[in-house]
Order: structure tokens, then sequence, then C-alpha cells
């Protein structure tokens, strides 16, 4: 992805978070997330065109995420989106900051309505979502690519695409048939280890494994196979 995709220009990785409530659609339905990822993507694409005041062709590299912190049922997304984009006249608007607090409502509002246009959420669940305090949808854009750097584009590249479990994390106790999992310290479950009993970790581990066939990592825009720019995009002369 680092050397044959994504272009030498500034990138800022956005992480999409849904609450408890919509949690149980994504376990149930994993076709539903090519779905959400293309809802989140025409999102992006209409706040940068607007953002530059005119229309732009942008590009992402999207993947779902299932798992948390220790083992834990948490479906996100972790999106590389290219920082800006290019207007009909091929020059790159690059708009490095955009408005987090109003982005984050705007996807509140996308998700409810695109859960509620399914019938999977009702009227009064749709209208309380949009009124909760701490909503459950977050938005992380913490992270930026530099155009130049090479090394944050393969780390982040290598990290959206990370298995549910790292073998570094876990400490096997075959005697006592459990599994040590560190990590982190998470405010969740306020800790930065937890002792499974080892069926226990093998049961959480094993709703993790997506169905056959099933597409993790999707491109758009200028990144999309079926875009005629990509196979521009992914010869030499577009790789530094």
């Amino acid at each position: 992805m680092n050397e044959r995709l994504l272009l030498r220009l500034p990138h800022r990785q956005i992480v999409f978070t849904f609450p408890k409530v919509l949690r149980v659609f994504f376990r149930h339905d994993h076709g539903i997330v090519g779905d959400v990822s293309r809802l989140v993507y025409r999102m992006m694409q209409g706040v940068y065109s607007a953002a530059a005041g005119r229309r732009i062709q942008g590009a992402a590299v999207i993947a779902y995420a299932f798992a948390g912190d220790f083992v834990r049922f948490n479906p996100h997304l972790h999106g590389i989106f290219l920082e800006g984009g290019f207007d009909r006249q091929g020059r790159f608007v690059h708009l490095p900051s955009l408005d987090l607090p109003r982005l984050a409502q705007y996807f509140r509002a996308s998700m409810v309505a695109f859960f509620l246009n399914r019938s999977l959420i009702n009227e009064r669940l749709a209208k309380s979502m949009l009124d909760w305090t701490h909503s459950g949808f977050s938005l992380d854009m913490s992270v930026k690519i530099p155009a130049g750097s090479s090394r944050t584009r393969e780390a982040l590249a290598q990290y959206i695409a990370r298995p549910p479990v790292s073998l570094s994390k876990m400490l096997v106790e075959e005697h006592e048939a459990c599994v040590l999992y560190r990590s982190e310290y998470n405010p969740y479950f306020k800790t930065n280890a937890r002792l499974f009993p080892a069926l226990e970790f093998l049961v959480q581990l094993l709703q993790h494994l997506p169905d056959a066939r099933t597409h993790l990592v999707r491109r758009y825009g200028l990144y999309s196979s079926r875009s005629p720019a990509a196979r521009g995009l992914e010869s030499p002369g577009w790789c530094a």
C-alpha cells in the first residue's frame, strides 16, 4: 500500500467508532460494513469539497476492524484519507484543518439516518440518539501523515490491517488453562491486563473471524481499483 498506492501527499488517519446499541448489527451482518464504509467516504468527500468551495476528487483506504482492547467486540473503521483532493484542473487542494465537532455531528446524523432507513432502529430511538450528550459516535483525527514521511505511511498501512490479537501481548499458562493478555491501560476496563480462562479467550477470539470472502479493506476515490486514475497511481512514476 505504501509503495504502490498512497500518493506522496499529506494524509490523515481518521478513526470512526459506533455506540454499543449499533454494534450488534455489525456482529450479525458483516455485509453492512461495505455500505457504512462507502457512506463514510462519501461523507468525507462532501466535507472536503465544501471546505474547498468546489468539487474535488479525494482518495481513501478504509479498513474495518472489529476488535478493541482485550479482544472485546468493538466494530470501528480506520481510514487513511488524502488530506484534500484534486480539482477539475488537476491541482491538489490541501485542506489540513476541519471542524472536528461539526464533523462528528455530521457523522452521527448520517449513521443514525442510515440505520433508520434500513429499519434497523425505530424513529424514537433515532431521535433519542441524536439528542444523547455522550452519543457513542466518535472521530479521532489526531494522526497526520506528512507528505514526505514514508515510515509513517508504512506504519499506518500495517496498523489498519492488523489482526485482532497480538502474540507479543499474550502469555499462555498451560497448567492453569488460562491466557493473560496485556495491553495499554484501558479506562473502560480500568486495567492494562486481563486474565481469561482459555476456553473463554477462544470464544472471544472466534467472534472476530470474518466470513469467507469478506472484504476488510476497501479503496475509494482515486485509490479505487475501478478508478482510471488508480492504474496511474500504482505506476512507479507516482512513488517516491
